[in-house]
């Protein structure tokens, strides 16, 4: 499961570190691939099958943002065009998010839970395979 969230990390630290400061918001200091804003931290509490739900949701279409803008990024041979691709990236991948329903921290906090929390990943692993 690391690999599939290191993937997802890795995309999310390149697209939303070249993105520009919006409300506060950074990578540094924050859970593997997360966007927390500025005095914001990750909830403590239990993730309910909806919020689940919504999650597997956000995260598919961010995969499928990364499968998409992945080979156009590695074909740009200007840094001033990769820097705008992994902006515009960041910006859809957090609309992805919000138009979940999630907020871009909680879906950040359950990313933290589901690296940390065996059960969580369970639930996870049996939704993505109902879909």
């Amino acid at each position: 499961m690391r690999f599939l969230f290191g993937i997802l990390s890795l995309f999310f630290a390149t697209a939303l570190a070249a993105a520009p400061q919006q409300s506060g918001t950074t990578v540094e200091g924050s859970p593997e691939g997360a966007v927390v804003a500025d005095g914001e931290k990750p909830a403590s509490v239990s993730t309910s099958d909806e919020e689940l739900q919504q999650f597997a949701e956000a995260y598919k279409k961010i995969v499928a943002i990364r499968t998409t803008v992945g080979p156009e990024l590695k074909a740009l041979k200007k840094e001033s065009e990769k820097k705008a691709l992994k902006k515009e990236a960041g910006k859809e991948m957090r609309k992805a998010i919000q138009d979940t329903g999630l907020s871009v921290q909680r879906f950040n906090a359950i990313i933290q839970k589901l690296d940390n929390n065996p059960e969580l990943r369970k639930r996870f692993s049996a939704l993505m395979k109902k879909q």
